[in-house]
């Protein structure tokens, strides 16, 4: 049977649901909210935790007309059978599926002919990628058959991954849902490069990252298309990093035909921890001025951090922060 948070059949809105499920079997579809008419299925939140579940992960559907936005689906391990939407507007004309999120934690496995995807609908691209948002927490070789309409991607890199081990794996790279093709409401679209040149990727290093290590992002078996020159920050990719400005896509001169995003640092970084370290504890910290001088950047930096506590850290520093 399917799993619904809030079901509507007729018209109607299916809102602020919650469905969490855990170390069971789902014979059927998970839905966080579901609209069998005209009507709104949104900020709903559905988390599998190691379950198996034989058919799609929904985090809203609408059949008629309506919106899908805002909704959340998180995967903590188990098994999913089928797809993966974070909003679903696929059977109506007028509706958005934006700003839903998709997270993806533990070591869950999905089938390789199924896709993971922010939004389907029948309108334009802009009403079912913006804001879309897929999240990688400190796991890897998630393989699907494809990845589409999702505007960010966040990558929290585990603390085991290998240099050049793929944490994404897209068979058929930006392979879709396709409402046009023949079949029940539609049919998957072709393979097809995964589509880079309007999102925002950003990186989570648990710790420093070591100068000149490679990590492979995303694998795409049909390459990826191409960077349009105002997304490249310093002509690298479309990518904004968290923690690291010297972060930059390497091995890349032509995402068009390449198979592996891959990333390396050009300089040494700053362990977050850190820098969490001298944001939490202003006062109290003992550091060689050396680990404050390479902390505290600028000047606009070092007021932002130490605030009050700046004649604390001076004495301790030997004034080697100079004037704040």
């Amino acid at each position: 049977m399917n799993i619904n948070g809030g079901c509507v059949f007729g018209n109607g809105n299916a809102e602020k649901n919650k469905v969490a499920i855990t170390s069971t079997t789902v014979g059927r579809n998970v839905y966080g909210g579901y609209v069998d008419g005209d009507g709104d299925a949104e900020n709903n939140e559905v988390t599998i935790t190691s379950t198996t579940v034989d058919g799609t992960v929904f985090g809203g559907r609408v059949v008629g007309n309506g919106n899908a936005n805002n909704n959340k689906v998180t995967i903590n391990g188990g098994r999913i059978g089928a797809n993966v939407f974070g909003g679903c507007v696929r059977d109506n004309n007028n509706g958005d599926a934006t700003g839903n999120t998709v997270t993806i934690s533990g070591t869950p496995k999905f089938r390789a002919d199924r896709i993971l995807c922010g939004g389907i609908g029948a309108n334009n691209e802009s009403k079912v990628f913006t804001g879309n948002t897929l999240v990688i927490k400190e796991t890897k070789a998630i393989t699907v058959r494809g990845i589409s309409n999702f505007e960010n991607y966040e990558f929290y890199l585990p603390q085991d991954l290998k240099p050049q081990e793929p944490i994404l794996i897209a068979n058929d790279g930006g392979c879709s849902w396709d409402k046009s093709k023949p079949g029940d409401g539609g049919d998957y679209s072709d393979p097809c490069p995964l589509k880079l040149s309007k999102t925002n990727i950003t990186i989570y290093p648990k710790e420093a990252i070591e100068k000149g290590t490679k990590y492979t992002l995303i694998r795409s078996l049909q390459g990826f298309d191409e960077i349009s020159k105002e997304r490249k920050p310093k002509s690298t990719g479309p990518v904004v990093y968290k923690w690291d400005d010297n972060l930059e896509i390497v091995d890349n001169k032509d995402l068009a035909t390449t198979k592996d995003l891959v990333i390396t640092l050009a300089q040494k970084s700053i362990a977050p921890a850190t820098e969490a370290l001298c944001k939490g504890h202003g006062a109290g910290i003992l550091l060689a001025n050396d680990g404050l001088d390479c902390i505290l950047k600028t000047m606009e930096e070092s007021e932002r951090l130490l605030g009050k506590h700046k004649k604390h850290v001076e004495a301790f520093a030997g004034g080697s922060l100079g004037k704040l």
